[in-house]
């Protein structure tokens, strides 16, 4: 009898919500860059579909050419949280990551060529190697870190014409990918393998579904499944990645969240976890937007 009436109990205060009035939301976002009709209701597409996996009624539709208006019904809604889940670009890549201290005599020479040059914005007191906050283990995937204030002039540097001259032929096609900030806000510098197009050999389109789970040390990742052809990318870079001991990035609009080794050989059927520090809402978010199969154009928010 006392489960009776707890199951009536429980039935009762979940069932509380359908008779509250849902509120009517409306945001309008507009795109950063011009664009086309085709790319505009594929975003549509896109941002139906995650919204309709977060769970609320809505409807999206076109103005004024470069403008979205999105109005979303809900009985309690974190604006907040819906705004990151439409803004998220939802790019994902990954890439074969060269060991760091292959590049520490390459990060000196640029350092040097700073110090020699003449240019009229050079820093003459160790332009680079002063901005080392602190660097990785030997072997590992870090070349060094760098205080977020720092990273637009490291970039600077490292974007040099000049500079991509100095560096050594076994790493010409090399593209450098920043990681997210660790706990006390050092950016991690990594140095990927790309081609003569700047490609990953992995992207997003590979994915056919994502969903929100939780890692063997019970923190929340993205657990995601791969097609065919990306199952089989897949289990190149891993084996490449155990043969050589080095790591694979796995980066969310061009930042890193994860750069992981590959310890027991090629991980064959297309399956992986993304982690990366993330609550619980923020994985689920993830994997609604990864599951939404497709990334976007960046958008900018312009009312509610």
């Amino acid at each position: 009898m006392k489960k009776i009436a707890y199951l009536i109990l429980i039935l009762i205060v979940t069932s509380c919500n359908v008779f509250k009035e849902k509120k009517e939301y409306s945001f309008t976002y507009e795109f950063e860059n011009k664009t086309s009709q085709r790319n505009i209701l594929e975003t549509i597409k896109v941002l139906k579909k995650r919204l309709d996996s977060y769970g609320v009624e809505n409807s999206i539709t076109n103005q004024k050419g470069d403008r979205l208006h999105i109005n979303v019904k809900a009985i309690n809604l974190d604006s907040i949280r819906l705004n990151s889940l439409i803004l998220n670009q939802g790019k994902l890549e990954f890439w074969e990551l060269f060991k760091g201290n292959d590049f520490h005599d390459f990060m000196i020479d640029v350092n040097e060529f700073f110090m020699d040059t003449t240019l009229e914005d050079s820093i003459q007191v160790q332009p680079l190697l002063s901005k080392i906050a602190s660097q990785g283990y030997p072997g590992g995937p870090i070349v060094f870190q760098f205080k977020a204030e720092d990273t637009a002039s490291v970039n600077k540097m490292l974007g040099n014409k000049e500079v991509r001259f100095l560096i050594p032929e076994d790493f010409l096609n090399v593209k450098f990918l920043w990681g997210v900030a660790d706990e006390i806000g050092h950016h991690p510098l990594y140095a990927a393998k790309s081609n003569r197009d700047g490609r990953p050999p992995l992207t997003g389109a590979s994915i056919t579904d994502a969903m929100h789970s939780f890692g063997p040390i019970g923190r929340p990742v993205v657990a995601i499944a791969m097609n065919d052809k990306g199952a089989l990318t897949w289990e190149r870079i891993t084996e490449n990645a155990f043969l050589n001991s080095t790591f694979i990035a796995i980066t969310i609009n061009d930042l890193v969240y994860t750069a992981p080794g590959v310890a027991a050989g090629a991980i064959k059927g297309g399956r992986s976890e993304i982690s990366g520090n993330f609550t619980i809402e923020e994985a689920h978010d993830l994997a609604i937007i990864l599951s939404s199969k497709g990334k976007i154009p960046k958008l900018n928010r312009v009312n509610n």
